[in-house]
């Protein structure tokens, strides 16, 4: 069987196509891509804070179960443990001590004191341990 001069031409058409140049890269590509200077008047974006260590306090609850509480103040965040839960929670205004929280946790505390609010729940209430 004879290949007609369409598949003839076809094939010469394909092989000619992967001759061809390369096609140049997108203009949003890594090769290209370029950061975008700041709006004037706009400050330049702080490069991501390091890794800072944590301070960590223990607390006795009214509930029997104690709670940890790791605070990363460079982040805005502090982390708090009890049983096998954690939560990672971001730093909310507070006028005097601390609060972090987002929904269905919320915490406060001041000097060796802290309460916890878990959704609906009565607030528990922790005490510093420890030095």
């Amino acid at each position: 069987m004879r290949p007609s001069r369409r598949t003839a031409a076809t094939v010469l058409a394909l092989a000619l196509a992967g001759c061809a140049a390369p096609l140049p890269p997108w203009p949003d590509s890594p090769s290209t891509a370029r950061p975008a200077a700041p709006a004037p008047g706009v400050p330049a974006p702080r490069p991501p804070a390091e890794p800072t260590p944590a301070r960590a306090a223990s607390y006795r609850c009214d509930d029997g179960q104690p709670a940890e509480l790791r605070f990363f103040p460079q982040q805005g965040t502090a982390v708090l443990v009890r049983g096998s839960s954690r939560w990672e929670l971001p730093q909310q205004p507070a006028a005097a001590g601390f609060a972090y929280g987002t929904a269905p946790v919320a915490l406060r505390g001041r000097g060796d004191q802290l309460s916890i609010d878990v959704g609906r729940r009565l607030p528990i209430t922790c005490v510093a341990v420890g030095g």
